[in-house]
Formats: structure tokens, C-alpha cells, sequence
């Protein structure tokens, strides 16, 4: 059995209460140190491609809202040639 595990079994009970939780000892590494694996291949090809989908559909959007912009120019204008054909609908 490793030192610190038998440290940490024999202090789990003190009069009904859990101690030696708190900290691990500063000479035992932590488990949570793992050596760094590089990501995953198809995690990254994924990855691009949601990327790749998200230019189409920005792209997508700004032709959208230039359209809708050129739109509601020509609506402006047409409004405009109404109301000075028919001045009395429009008051």
C-alpha cells in the first residue's frame, strides 16, 4: 500500500469523524496532472467543419440583410410616388 493511501486510511476516523480529506501530502503528485494527449483527430475535423458552417451561414446572413435592405428602399420609394399620386388616402 502506498504511504499516502495508509496516511489517509488511518486518519478517516477520529471519534466518528472524517479526517485527513482536506489535503494531499505536497510530496505525492495529483492524479489530476496527467501528461497532455493531443486532441483527438476527428474531435478537431468536427471542430472545422462546424467552423466551415458557421462562415456559410454568417455569409448567408449578410446577403440576407443587404437584400431585405435593398427591399425596404424600394418599399420607401414606392410609399413615397403613392402618397404624392394619392395625397388624400394618406391623411
Amino acid at each position: 500500500m502506498r504511504p499516502s493511501l495508509r496516511i489517509i486510511l488511518s486518519n478517516l476516523s477520529h471519534k466518528g469523524r472524517l479526517v485527513g480529506l482536506a489535503r494531499r501530502a505536497s510530496s505525492c503528485p495529483s492524479s489530476s496532472l496527467a501528461p497532455f494527449a493531443p486532441p483527438d483527430t476527428m474531435i478537431i475535423q468536427q471542430l472545422q467543419n462546424k467552423d466551415d458552417r458557421i462562415v456559410t451561414l454568417e455569409t448567408q446572413n449578410a446577403t440576407i440583410l443587404a437584400e431585405l435592405a435593398g427591399q425596404k428602399k424600394t418599399n420607401e420609394e414606392i410609399l413615397e410616388k403613392m402618397k404624392r399620386s394619392f395625397p388624400a388616402e394618406f391623411s
